[in-house]
């Protein structure tokens, strides 16, 4: 019994006979590590800041929806400050825009009906 288990965990001795080849063929066997490959973290590397999202931008966007002729103006002049000051929030100030811009559109339309309506129906006292 002892030699089976002496057999089974010795290598085997016909593969390293030269002591020379058995260096050589343990030189040419690449290292194993558990350790992870080293990388660059983004915290060493310099970034740019992000640019800022324009508050006037979210400001009229909301202001559209509750204020929209105050909302659809303050667009316009939060996509002049998104312009010169390279800053994030065109697509809201566009949305401002468009939102305020329909919202008092449909206002007017209302307006003016309201009143063509009423001019017409006579008055009866």
């Amino acid at each position: 019994m002892e030699a089976l288990t002496k057999s089974a965990l010795s290598p085997p001795e016909d593969n390293f006979r030269d002591s020379s080849r058995k260096k050589q063929r343990c030189d040419t066997v690449p290292a194993v590590t558990s350790q992870q490959p080293i990388t660059q973290h983004s915290s060493t590397a310099k970034h740019s800041p992000t640019p800022r999202t324009n508050t006037l931008a979210i400001l009229s966007l909301v202001l559209a929806f509750f204020a929209p002729l105050i909302g659809f103006i303050l667009g316009f002049v939060a996509l002049s400050q998104v312009k010169s000051r390279s800053e994030n929030g065109r697509g809201l100030a566009l949305g401002a825009v468009i939102v305020g811009g329909a919202i008092t559109a449909l206002y007017v339309v209302l307006f003016i009906a309201v009143a063509v309506i009423g001019s017409s129906t006579p008055a009866q006292y």
